[in-house]
């Protein structure tokens, strides 16, 4: 077989193999890619229209929910429920509410429904629905306390449907369920989600779309039925069964499948299925596209990738059949030409000298071969002349080399010893000819200095020769130094020689260990090094450096340090750099620079121009030192000294600096800024009872809340606890509308109830405003009257907003000084003590009575109890007062004249909530009884309702911790609290004070007398006794009496009497 056709053979089968494994694999991979990128689109797609559902249900939720809580759907439809004349009136004109009201706040709504407790509906926008009997459906069926939503069901028309539900709860009494508000959804709602039609209504800011011709998103429910419009066939909605293999896993196992199977119409299918459980039923939604339009781009290829590698087979087999002519073409001459020149003929001509290829290197070199034999005999006698004109260089040269020239022979004889070796050793060339080599080299170093000269000198030896070697050398003046030789071996006829070239390595050596200390230094640095030209282009990185950016010292040689740019550096940062080191000034400074993977880093960077010996600047040398970790915990420190730790949101400190500023643009800008001062209601009661991560997560929801309701150049801060502030600036004019309505949006959004863990928590905020310039013009008065705005509206209403005035200051002044004098009240002895008599309701005789504190302040003359009291629970001085009451009742009581029964007269003394925050509340007592001698069943202490409330579980451990020491228990103003028969039955009370609200009114107001009747039975089926408080007249003691209460106090007796004038009264009772 001939060298062409061998290369076409060879050629076709490389050909032939290289494009069947690369068609095979390019297939494989864009089918594998293919597959995988159309499943992910179809799970996105999916998972998009899941969450697009999920909102439009969520929406569907919040609308039933708001509509339910109108007052006035809820007292129509109790007044319909009571039925009469006007209920016809009553319905049209419910109707019409609903119309104007509620559906027109929804284009999404079909019609709405208010359905009565039998079932029926009573009123709806659609005037024809009145009186249809819904009792059949399923909210009716499941008499629902929340929120329901109903599965899609097909109306007799053909339309979809879906109902949304929310019990209507009676005004006064919640529990009570006084019929059902029903919102419908319009039929085709689900269609346009599906399709995307709806997601600007639903406020979606992205919308997946395209998942090809043949894609399609539909819902299947629990039923296996569609319930949406389908591609491949019309009205398939609640007619279309679909069994496919997605629907079954998902309904059977809840298990959801991004894969291919056969779709509803019988082709096969690649798509995504979601589970969907709404309320307590199932739907299916999926995304399919057709196989056959998936795999379409992959047959294309196919027969692409068959018809370009035949074509490229064609070109092939020409391309190597042109390449095996050109190449065994010459071949075949040259081997003629060679046959000639082995027949003695040198004068052949070459044609093939002219090429480029190995074709023409060979030729070349047949006709060099040629013309060496032509010149061989005129070479001699010419080779003869420069042998000695050569041998005549190689003397000057060796003469004249810098480094020392030693000829010696197989016995270590020097024979030759030219001007370099005497300027070295310090002998001339006379002293050493004839010597031994040894002669040069310390006694010393004998031993290796012997071994080695003899593996030189060995005949036939090889491997030491031309190899430098180090010795020490000895000079002339006796000092040795440390020298290299190599040696080669030459032959002067037959005469072996060696010749060996000596250099003065000693300088070289000490820069050599100077040079090596200073790497291994830079080396094991724990800094990164680098070192660059004068450009710029780095020559040189350290160990460290490597690991600090990523790039190895192969990748970073010869680049530029501009690829450690992170681009966020300022330009001039860069030009006072390079200014300071190319005038040969030091940089010292920090770069934000970025590391091969592109991660961003902080670097403390030192750099120093290096000087050559003429102290020109060579190099620049830059040290490095990643800093992120320190510049992280900086940021950290910088957050956590500004930002509240919870919520995130700038803290007292941060919001004061804000402030600030505002006040200053303000100043400059003439423009005014408005400060809110907002604090939680009832949040203590709602962390106490719920628990602190409760309290923790409503922090952070109302924080959510607040900043979503300003703008994104406002300021929201958290003070501390459950006090928030609002900082407006940049405002134009002083619009107190503007200010009116944002503070209504604040109220709108706390008046949506907070949700943790299935559990309903209601706060609403009380808001103070102040405005700059008008009420301050610094942040320290602008918070202090905003602050006094916000308390004085907590005190009134709460759950409301109020412009400070200067008559708030004035009550923030009044309320620091008064409290001022009340922390030192006690041991300036400005308190007393006076006492209300409690009288037997029938035979009016004296039984014991209240101790009430009095106060009266130099300064601020008696101040009444509404007044200080309050302000010592608020600031805790309560506490102390509480104690010191009680042990100055105790040794007063101890002076009480004794009664004609001989009981001695009750000590009643009130306790505040405050009392029982600590675990000492028992053993105080108790104390001041023991050291007065006081007999415990003696002292009654009286307390509120509120204090039931805050922490019913310890107040109670506490109560029968005192009851079993035989103190006496009271419920003080029963029926103005919570008033929770609960409390009663649970706590051990002895007696139960009618508040005197009821007492003023028995009289004249038959509620208050039913009111005050009830309590006084309520108390007597239980077991205790009841005090009615606040007797001024005859006809309320006669009235109270006759009721049955026990015992009675009031200005009718006495009013609260000083010590001294109290024990006269209780003589004279006596």
């Amino acid at each position: 077989m001939s060298i062409r056709l061998k290369l076409i053979i060879i050629f076709l089968v490389l050909i032939g193999a290289t494009m069947g494994v690369v068609s095979v694999w390019t297939y494989s991979t864009a089918k594998s890619a293919l597959i995988e990128t159309t499943l992910k689109g179809l799970w996105a797609t999916a998972e998009f229209r899941e969450g697009e559902i999920f909102l439009f249900l969520e929406k569907l939720k919040t609308r039933v929910i708001d509509f339910s809580s109108d007052g006035f759907i809820r007292d129509s439809l109790e007044k319909i429920n009571e039925g009469g004349e006007d209920v016809s009136a009553l319905t049209q004109i419910l109707n019409t509410h609903l119309i104007k009201n509620k559906i027109s706040l929804d284009p999404d709504l079909k019609f709405i429904d208010i359905v009565d407790l039998g079932g029926r509906v009573a009123a709806s926008t659609d005037a024809s629905r009145v009186g249809l009997d819904q009792s059949g459906k399923q909210y009716f069926l499941k008499k629902i306390k929340d929120f329901y939503i109903g599965d899609i069901y097909e109306n007799r028309d053909g339309s979809m449907d879906q109902e949304v539900s929310m019990p209507l709860k009676d005004r006064v009494d919640p529990s009570r369920t006084i019929g059902y508000i029903v919102n419908h959804g319009k039929s085709g709602i689900l269609n346009e989600l599906l399709s995307g039609n709806l997601v600007i209504r639903l406020g979606a800011l992205t919308q997946l779309r395209g998942i090809g011709q043949t894609g399609e998103t539909y819902l299947v429910n629990q039923d296996k039925f569609m319930v949406t419009d389908a591609l491949f066939v019309k009205n398939a909605a609640f007619r279309q069964k679909v069994d496919s293999y997605p629907v079954r896993q998902c309904l059977e196992h809840n298990e959801e499948v991004n894969g291919t199977w056969v779709g509803y119409y019988g082709d096969r299918v690649a798509g995504a299925s979601m589970c969907l459980t709404v309320g307590d039923f199932r739907w299916v939604l999926l995304s399919e596209q057709s196989e056959r339009e998936t795999f379409d781009p992959i047959r294309k290829l196919k027969w692409i990738s068959i018809f370009i590698g035949g074509l490229v087979m064609l070109w092939g087999a020409l391309a190597a059949s042109i390449i095996a002519r050109i190449i065994s073409g010459p071949l075949h001459k040259l081997t003629e030409i060679s046959n000639e020149i082995s027949n003695g003929k040198l004068d052949v001509p070459m044609e093939e000298t002219r090429r480029k290829d190995e074709i023409g290197v060979l030729s070349r070199a047949f006709e060099r071969m040629v013309v060496s034999l032509r010149k061989s005999a005129e070479d001699v006698e010419k080779r003869t002349q420069e042998l000695a004109q050569s041998e005549s260089r190689v003397r000057a040269i060796v003469e004249s080399t810098l480094e020392g020239i030693i000829v010696i022979d197989e016995e270590g004889i020097i024979d030759s010893f030219n001007p370099s070796a005497e300027r070295i050793f310090g002998y001339k060339a006379r002293e050493v000819t004839g010597k031994n080599i040894f002669f040069l080299m310390p006694e010393r170093h004998s031993e290796s200095r012997d071994g080695y000269v003899k593996e030189y000198l060995k005949p036939g030896v090889k491997g030491f020769l031309g190899k430098p070697k180090e010795f020490r050398g000895m000079r002339k003046d006796g000092n040795t130094f440390q020298l290299e030789i190599s040696a080669n071996e030459v032959y002067f006829g037959p005469r072996r020689m060696f010749v060996a070239s000596v250099r003065d390595i000693t300088e070289r050596l000490r820069a050599e260990h100077n040079l090596r200390t200073l790497s291994m230094a830079v080396e094991q640095s724990p800094a990164a090094t680098m070192i660059t030209d004068l450009e710029g282009r780095i020559e040189y990185v350290n160990p460290e450096f490597v690991k600090m950016t990523g790039y190895d010292l192969k990748e970073a040689v010869g680049k530029k340090t501009s690829i450690l740019k992170s681009g966020y550096m300022a330009k001039k940062v860069y030009e006072g750099l390079w200014k300071a080191i190319t005038s040969g000034q030091n940089w010292q400074g920090e770069l934000y620079n970025k590391k091969k993977n592109g991660e961003l880093f902080w670097a403390n960077v030192s750099i120093s121009p290096i000087r050559g010996r003429e102290d020109n600047i060579t190099h620049f040398v830059g040290i490095e030192e990643d800093i992120s970790l320190q510049k992280e915990y900086e940021k950290r420190l910088v957050h956590e000294a500004h930002f509240d730790g919870l919520t995130q949101l700038p803290n007292r400190l941060l919001a004061i600096d804000r402030l600030s500023q505002a006040l200053v643009r303000a100043r400059r800008e003439k423009k005014i800024v408005v400060v809110m001062y907002i604090d939680l209601d009832q949040f203590k009661m709602v962390n106490d009872t719920l628990g602190h991560p409760v309290g923790d997560d409503l922090l952070v929801e109302a924080a959510r809340r607040l900043v979503s309701s300003v703008r994104e150049s406002d300021t929201v801060a958290r003070l501390g606890g459950d006090e928030f502030l609002i900082i407006l600036e940049d405002l134009e004019t002083k619009n107190q509308r503007q200010v009116i309505i944002l503070a209504q949006n604040i109220l709108s959004l706390f008046s949506v109830p907070f949700v943790f863990d299935n559990r309903e928590a209601f706060i609403t905020a009380s808001i103070g405003i102040t405005v700059y310039p008008d009420d301050g013009d610094d942040s320290t008065v602008l918070l202090k009257n905003a602050d006094a705005a916000m308390y004085k509206v907590k005190g009134e209403q709460r759950n409301s907003f109020l412009f400070f005035t200067p008559e708030m200051n004035k009550k923030a002044v009044e309320r620091m000084e008064m409290e001022h004098y009340l922390r030192h009240a006690l041991e300036n002895r400005e308190m007393t003590i006076h006492y209300q008599p409690l009288v037997d309701a029938v035979s009016e005789k004296l039984i014991g009575a209240e101790a009430l504190l009095r106060w009266n302040n130099p300064a601020l003359g008696a101040v009444a109890p509404d007044r200080f009291i309050p302000l010592a629970e608020e600031t805790g001085i309560i506490v102390p007062l509480t104690e010191w009451v009680l042990e100055t009742a105790c040794k007063e009581a101890k002076k009480w004249p004794a009664q004609a029964h001989s009981h001695p007269l009750r000590l009643s003394v009130n306790i505040s909530s405050r009392n029982f925050k600590g675990e000492d509340l028992v053993k105080t007592v108790m104390r001041i009884l023991k050291e007065n001698a006081f007999p415990p069943d003696g002292l009654e202490l009286e307390v509120t309702e509120r204090l039931l409330i805050d922490d019913p579980a310890k107040a109670l451990r506490i109560f029968y911790e005192l009851r079993r020491k035989g103190v006496r228990l009271s419920i003080d103003d029963f029926g103005t609290g919570y008033s929770a028969l609960t409390y009663l039955k649970e706590f051990p009370f002895h007696t139960l004070k009618i508040d005197r609200a009821f007492v003023r009114g028995i009289i004249k107001e038959p509620k208050d007398a039913a009111l005050a009747k009830a309590i006084i039975a309520i108390s007597h089926s239980l077991g205790l006794k009841a005090i009615g408080e606040g007797v001024e007249t005859e006809e309320q003691l006669q009235c109270l009496r006759s009721m049955g209460c026990d015992w009675v106090q009031g200005y009718y007796f006495s009013k609260p009497l000083p010590a001294d004038e109290f024990r006269n009264f209780a003589s004279r009772s006596s």
